[in-house]
């Protein structure tokens, strides 16, 4: 706890509760040793996973992510800010909100680290349960009232690799995003606000997406746009951003190196399952994965 305390004295300090908390969620053992990381966005402290709990179902922990949503929520007004994956709350907490603010995720643990930064940096706020692969979360009737955003850090991921359902995108990379927009669509209507970023099979020829050729089939009518984070590096391998964007698919297999993502005994498969994704991805017509934001409504 000592880095801690001496990054926020007056946090820790002030919440008599906070390290009970921790140790409840498994972030301080018997000893007082920590095992969680520690993000600062503004001035703002958030408490987080360490990055090796990925593979264990931790929580996101990086916050870079964060701050590129934040630069895109940045002048827009709404009745409310939902955060749909709401993770640690990132976003949702370091947001400058004059509105409400709900967070919504289907693991318990983000709820609890996410209403505990909230706690923590004094900031009101809600949190629900609920899983955008079953639409069992509650995005709030009328949706002109709501700003939806999201960090959708789903991006092609093969078959039989053992990435966590929560972090895999299947082929395209698009499967939990399809779900997700679904669900949004299903709740919302012709005034549906939506800003997400997301990883999308990119075509450099034409500067086609696949994100955007699904999510105009979601939301017919109302205006879709992309834009590719083209100075923004991408495709995390242990904790850094190196490959440019977007990205040739012949760095896909980078990722199984990654010490976060598999086990030493699963890199060997993993690495033959990029391959053979990177073959597939070509074949229908893709020859890059861009990361960059997604908006509907606008």
């Amino acid at each position: 706890m000592e880095s801690f305390r001496q990054l926020a004295p007056s946090k820790v300090s002030d919440d008599e509760h906070l390290l009970d908390d921790l140790v409840d969620l498994g972030l301080v053992d018997s000893h007082g040793v920590t095992r969680f990381r520690i993000n600062v966005i503004h001035t703002q402290i958030f408490i987080t996973d360490a990055p090796w709990m990925l593979r264990c179902g931790g929580v996101f922990p990086w916050e870079d992510e964060a701050l590129l949503l934040l630069q895109e929520i940045d002048g827009k007004t709404a009745e409310r800010l939902v955060d749909i994956g709401v993770g640690c709350g990132h976003t949702l907490v370091a947001a400058e909100w004059t509105g409400r603010r709900l967070g919504i995720d289907h693991s318990g643990r983000a709820i609890a680290l996410a209403g505990l930064n909230a706690r923590l940096n004094s900031m009101d706020a809600d949190f629900a349960m609920g899983d955008v692969c079953d639409h069992s979360f509650q995005v709030p009737e009328g949706s002109s009232a709501s700003l939806i955003v999201a960090n959708l850090p789903f991006a092609a991921h093969p078959a039989l690799t053992p990435l966590p359902a929560t972090s895999a995108g299947g082929t395209d990379g698009l499967s939990l995003v399809t779900a997700f927009l679904n669900a949004v669509a299903a709740r919302g209507g012709d005034d549906t606000r939506l800003i997400a970023l997301a990883y999308t099979p990119f075509d450099s020829s034409s500067h086609r997406t696949a994100i955007e050729d699904t999510t105009r089939r979601i939301f017919p009518g109302l205006r879709v746009q992309w834009r590719t984070f083209e100075n923004e590096p991408m495709w995390r391998v242990n904790g850094t951003k190196s490959q440019p964007n977007p990205m040739p698919l012949a760095s896909l297999a980078r990722k199984a190196h990654c010490r976060f993502s598999f086990a030493p005994d699963d890199r060997s498969a993993a690495r033959e399952g990029y391959l053979m994704l990177e073959t597939e991805l070509a074949r229908a017509g893709w020859d890059s994965l861009a990361f960059g934001v997604l908006r509907v409504g606008w």
